[in-house]
């Protein structure tokens, strides 16, 4: 190849071209989000080599968000990762819930009750009345009836102790769902978990009969 060719504007954006048909056959966020910028930078140097200020001025821009939109899949995989390995720090959800104080006896919900919240004790023990399991400060409760198909509470919760409880809406629990990907993935795990000693405690109820 040529210094003519390899200088050839053509050469250029028909490689652009080909980087986007590549990125939109893409599956996953990352490759997709390095070819999209690789293209970009392909048509910079075409609009550069045609000395058009606006394909500059257009190129310059896309490169901008192409580079923060990359950063952003590599920061939401890096926290999801961490997810995985270390768990979620709930009390980052703290500052956004409001709180209130209920005493001892105190019934957060009952078994039927639309869900329409999420809580986390801050101080204090909240039991379910139906299994004996305890809550403890800083665990979720009630998201299992959040996801549920008739959005109604699976168990009723009561305050074993004065408690002390930060709570948000059910619109607030879904908007951090599908904006924060490793809020999701770790209320995902909790719920399995949930489920999962849910099972185990009536197997052992069963057993003991």
């Amino acid at each position: 190849m040529t210094m003519e060719q390899l200088t050839s504007p053509t050469l250029y954006l028909g490689l652009a071209l080909i980087l986007i048909i590549l990125g939109l056959a893409m599956k996953n966020m990352l490759p997709l989000r390095i070819f999209t910028l690789s293209s970009t930078l392909l048509f910079l140097a075409y609009a550069f080599l045609q000395t058009n200020t606006v394909l500059i001025i257009a190129g310059l821009f896309a490169l901008i968000v192409g580079g923060y939109r990359l950063f952003e899949v590599q920061n939401t995989s890096r926290k999801i990762r961490r997810v995985r390995h270390y768990g979620y720090e709930i009390e980052k959800l703290l500052p956004i819930m409001a709180e209130i104080e209920l005493p001892a006896g105190q019934v957060i919900f009952t078994k039927g009750d639309p869900a329409d919240r999420l809580f986390v004790p801050t101080e204090g023990t909240v039991e379910i009345v139906e299994n004996g399991a305890h809550i403890k400060a800083g665990e979720l409760l009630g998201e299992i009836g959040l996801f549920t198909g008739m959005g109604t509470r699976t168990m009723t919760a009561r305050c074993l102790t004065e408690c002390k409880i930060r709570t948000m809406t059910a619109y607030e629990v879904d908007n951090l769902y599908f904006t924060q990907p490793e809020f999701a993935l770790a209320l995902v795990k909790i719920m399995a978990t949930r489920m999962t000693e849910n099972v185990q405690r009536l197997e052992q109820k069963l057993a003991e009969k």
